[in-house]
């Protein structure tokens, strides 16, 4: 199953993350995956909309995962979503363009 929402933290990478609203309609409390609950946070409305951006630069429906028979409907200048595995099993997801397509026959690791 893939994770319903990814938010963009203070480093820029994207985490999966579940959203709950509070007894305070301005607060949100943030449960990031794979985490104990003592990580969670609290985040007001407004963080959500920080420096001027907009909504869907800081939450975003998960992203979906590309599979091996996906490979060759990808080109230059796609966008793309990176998974780097972080502390604690944690993924951190980067947004990346690609720019070179090498055509390799896939293996198993």
């Amino acid at each position: 199953m893939e994770p319903a929402l990814e938010i963009r933290w203070a480093d820029d990478a994207w985490y999966d993350a579940e959203l709950f609203a509070t007894d305070d309609l301005n607060v949100f409390r943030i449960r990031w995956i794979n985490c104990d609950q003592t990580y969670d946070e609290l985040w007001t409305s407004k963080r959500f909309f920080k420096a001027g951006l907009e909504l869907s630069d800081t939450i975003r429906i998960g992203s979906v995962q590309l599979q091996d028979y996906d490979c060759n409907r990808l080109g230059l200048g796609h966008t793309v979503c990176a998974a780097l595995k972080g502390h604690y099993d944690t993924l951190k997801y980067y947004d990346a363009t690609v720019i070179e397509v090498s055509a390799n026959f896939l293996s198993a690791y």
